[in-house]
């Protein structure tokens, strides 16, 4: 036997034929001995874990390096050591063994044939061989999977391959399973799929499993100093937003939000004539929000019904949650298509949307009540609104959108046209939007640039200039409003924020102080 990679007598305490075998095998699992001879070349390449072993130190020479060998490795090491000495005619291969020696490749068996008394014959050879190639656990696995897996309806026929079939070439390629077994196992599950199928279809049950429903949702609450006249400085919750959405289908989604805060802000109208007029539309009363399904056709194209945000400006569509400032600029709130009416840029229809195959364009089309939210259309006509964006470049995004409607009951003029652009590189932020309509007869005009520095450490700055003319017929009655402001994200996701702003309100012909300070803290979940 070879001693620490010599050539030499076998080790102190080895004995002859079976018992050598025995003893080598309770040294390499497990006890004191320096002397077994390496590996030799087929050794390694098959190496499956011995049922019933585990592997353990040794002081001399770290972790045994016969553990996680098959039994026919340590046989033919055995056979090694004991060579030139009494033959193992003693020794019977039990019937683990006879399942790992069916297994080898047919190289490694006519590299190392077991001869004489040693080798398996007759009906003893031919079970070992069957129980080898059968295994009941893996044949039990595949038909649990293709039981389940057959549960989703369409699935298979959206599949290019049946991932049963890959698994069962992935077994016959590794020489693992037969092709009769590969055979009686596709019939095997071709039967209980038909059979699950069958049942769903008698019973009336759709064979679609139901998707979980997710809820999330966020709470701001804000703070507000101002120096306007009449005035009270205090906080408020000025957002408490609760959502649910699901996918019955997996073409198939649908979506539920509500404020539970209700909307607190006044709203200027869009009346045909002067003067304008102001409202608090919803003030103080939880509200639907969104109401939507949605429907993805195989080309990708979406289509969605219901109340949703009308596809008008970069700024509308954010959410409330990802704002660089706490609030939307002004040019938004009072142009935007539905914000200018209350309805937080949002209103009833149908919509189309979707994008080229490596989205550098997008688009949206929909038609609306033009009415706001939660309540039935004020005329017969119907309101329109596009939007399309391109990305030419990774960091540069540009858009335009349309739309054009009536309010009210005689159907007065309410168009608007938008421009929109975001450069983002490295940690800066570029965002700009132009946007002008018409209410009747009075045009509208305004415009806004924010730039936003990512400054490390979780934090944010951010500086806005807006300017919005109201009425291009009037002199005098522009406005204009810088607004400074620092975000700290409190979570690594950014859900959890605190957010401080400074408004500086310019207003054209007067002299109005009416300044602002607001701080606003905002968890989601």
């Amino acid at each position: 036997m070879p001693q620490n990679g010599e050539s030499g007598a076998p080790a102190d305490g080895v004995r002859c034929g079976a018992d050598a075998f025995e003893q080598i095998l309770l040294r390499e699992y497990g006890l004191h001995s320096p002397g077994l001879p390496p590996m030799s070349g087929c050794d390694r390449l098959y190496r499956p874990p011995v049922k019933g072993f585990t592997r353990r130190e040794r002081p001399d020479r770290g972790p045994s390096f016969t553990a996680g060998r098959s039994a026919a490795a340590v046989y033919h090491a055995a056979k090694r050591a004991s060579r030139g000495h009494e033959p193992m005619q003693t020794f019977r291969p039990t019937a683990g063994f006879l399942r790992h020696s069916a297994t080898l490749p047919p190289e490694h068996r006519a590299r190392h044939p077991i001869s004489g008394t040693d080798r398996p014959a007759g009906r003893t050879a031919r079970r070992a061989s069957t129980q080898a190639r059968r295994r009941p656990e893996l044949r039990t696995l595949l038909l649990i999977a293709a039981v389940l897996a057959a549960g989703i309806t369409g699935a298979w026929a959206a599949a290019p391959r049946d991932p049963v079939d890959i698994v069962i070439e992935h077994l016959l390629k590794k020489q693992i399973i037969t092709a009769q077994d590969a055979e009686e196992l596709r019939a095997e599950i071709a039967a209980a799929r038909k059979e699950q199928t069958a049942a769903a279809a008698k019973s009336g049950a759709p064979v679609t499993a139901k998707t979980p429903v997710k809820v999330s949702g966020y709470i701001q609450a804000r703070y507000q100093h101002s120096e306007a006249d009449g005035f009270n400085d205090g906080g408020d919750i000025r957002r408490a937003r609760v959502s649910l959405e699901g996918t019955p289908l997996p073409a198939l989604d649908w979506r539920l939000q509500w404020d539970l805060a209700g909307s607190r802000r006044a709203v200027t109208g869009v009346s045909a004539g002067p003067p304008l007029t102001t409202s608090t539309a919803n003030v103080g009363r939880a509200q639907l929000l969104d109401a939507i399904i949605g429907y993805r056709l195989p080309s990708g194209v979406r289509l969605q019904a219901g109340q949703f945000k009308i596809p008008f400006g970069v700024e509308n569509l954010q959410s409330s949650t990802r704002l660089e400032l706490i609030n939307r600029s002004p040019v938004t709130e009072s142009l935007v298509p539905g914000r200018d009416l209350g309805a937080q840029g949002r209103d009833a229809g149908v919509m189309v949307s979707g994008a080229s195959k490596g989205a550098e364009v997008e688009y949206w089309l929909g038609i609306f009540n033009g009415a706001g939210i939660n309540t039935g259309d004020d005329n017969d006509r119907k309101d329109i609104a596009a939007r399309l964006t391109w990305k030419p470049v990774k960091p540069l995004h540009l858009g335009a959108a349309i739309y054009d409607g009536a309010t009210g009951s005689a159907r007065n003029r309410h168009d608007r046209t938008g421009l929109e652009l975001i450069y983002q590189a490295d940690r800066w932020k570029l965002q700009a939007e132009y946007i002008e309509g018409r209410d009747g007869a009075r045009k509208k005009l305004g415009w806004y640039a924010t730039a936003v520095a990512d400054i490390g450490r979780g934090s944010s700055a951010a500086l806005r200039y807006s300017y919005l003319d109201a009425d291009r017929s009037t002199a005098s009655d522009a406005t204009a409003c810088w607004t400074v402001g620092w975000t700290h994200a409190i979570s690594s996701d950014g859900a959890t924020r605190f957010q401080i702003n400074y408004e500086k309100n310019d207003e054209q012909g007067s002299d109005i102080r009416n300044d602002a300070v607001l701080m606003q803290l905002q968890t989601a979940f």
